[in-house]
């Protein structure tokens, strides 16, 4: 997936990932600024509520392929949102597990799908 030198560049993925891990309100930003460059296309958000947590994981294509990150919950919407948008930059720069999931299974009562906004 990279265009970089792996060995050069894993310290910088490792620093920012860690960063986002503390600040996941900054993961917005970076997957905005990738989209305008034309890097991946968000293709949207599937979200429900469990339990009366907000549910959220997010789905793009980047270099041809679509992923998917994992589910994660959390009170509010908007830090769900973010929890997810961590997972997916971190699968995109090569790094996997990087913030707790939950079991995509369970109660789900849909809220929306396919929602185009980051």
């Amino acid at each position: 997936m990279s265009h970089y030198p792996t060995e050069e560049w894993q310290p910088i993925k490792k620093a920012v990932i860690a960063f986002l891990q503390d600040h996941p309100s900054y993961a917005p930003m970076l997957l905005n600024t990738g989209q305008q460059q034309g890097k991946w296309t968000v293709i949207g958000y599937e979200q429900s509520i469990t339990s009366g947590h907000i549910r959220l994981n997010i789905s793009l294509e980047y270099e041809g392929q679509t992923y998917t990150s994992s589910w994660h919950m959390a009170d509010k919407r908007e830090r769900a949102k973010q929890l997810a948008q961590v997972d997916m930059l971190a699968t995109i720069a090569g790094e996997e597990n990087v913030t707790p999931a939950i079991s995509a299974t369970g109660s789900q009562e849909s809220l929306s799908n396919g929602e185009q906004d980051t």
